[in-house]
């Protein structure tokens, strides 16, 4: 048994394999802080209706938050209505309190989501915000919106929230296991990180290191 504590050292080199493991599991550790966020943000799609309903859910029981922000879907998906307010109200939504509901048209991809929301945010003087989505393409989408942040000098603490649904729950929009959609959210990042629309390990990292220094984080509450 102890040569299989030897058989692989704790330190290696780093690889792009690794890099994107570390992405996750850095995201994916910064604890929620809903009491004290100014906005919600919701990214929806491919039918994914836990994103909206875990979005809205929160939105009602914190009074205390500002906005809720909407991203828009792309119109050729069939699985997914747009987020108007009427849908959003739906009883499958569950929407009640409506001041304060900001919703974006539609959107083609990711990044037109993550743009629109940056504008928002900076529009609004926001300087806090919970971001939620599933947590499988919760990397690519905290990822990216964190690039558009930075392309208009938006800065404020965003705190991902990861929806979490079953490994074996099924896509509606793709017909694919969650676990299947995961190899392509990880060809999606390292492809999206070249074109510079998702942002580098090394800048996720220097974000990170500045949010758990900020007063609103966790940290500061616990130690």
């Amino acid at each position: 048994m102890a040569e299989l504590n030897r058989m692989v050292p704790r330190v290696v080199d780093a690889t792009s394999t690794s890099a994107l493991f570390t992405m996750a599991h850095l995201i994916e550790s910064v604890p929620v802080r809903l009491d004290a966020v100014e906005a919600i943000i919701v990214m929806p799609g491919l039918g994914e209706h836990a994103r909206l309903q875990a979005a809205v859910s929160a939105w009602e029981a914190h009074p205390h938050i500002q906005y809720l922000i909407v991203a828009g879907t792309n119109d050729i998906e069939k699985t997914q209505p747009q987020p108007s307010l009427e849908f959003l109200e739906s009883s499958l939504i569950g929407l009640h309190r409506t001041e304060g509901v900001i919703t974006q048209v539609s959107a083609e991809h990711t990044k037109d989501q993550t743009d629109w929301i940056a504008h928002t945010l900076r529009d609004k003087k926001i300087q806090s915000a919970a971001l939620f989505v599933s947590h499988w393409h919760l990397p690519r989408a905290y990822g990216t919106l964190l690039k558009s942040m930075d392309e208009l000098h938006v800065k404020l603490a965003l705190f991902p929230v990861a929806v979490g649904t079953s490994p074996t729950a099924v896509v509606p929009e793709t017909g694919q296991t969650v676990i299947a959609m995961s190899a392509g959210e990880a060809k999606r990042i390292s492809t999206y990180q070249e074109l510079g629309h998702v942002t580098s390990l090394d800048e996720l990292e220097y974000y990170l290191a500045w949010l758990w220094q900020q007063k609103i984080a966790p940290i500061h509450a616990n130690y």
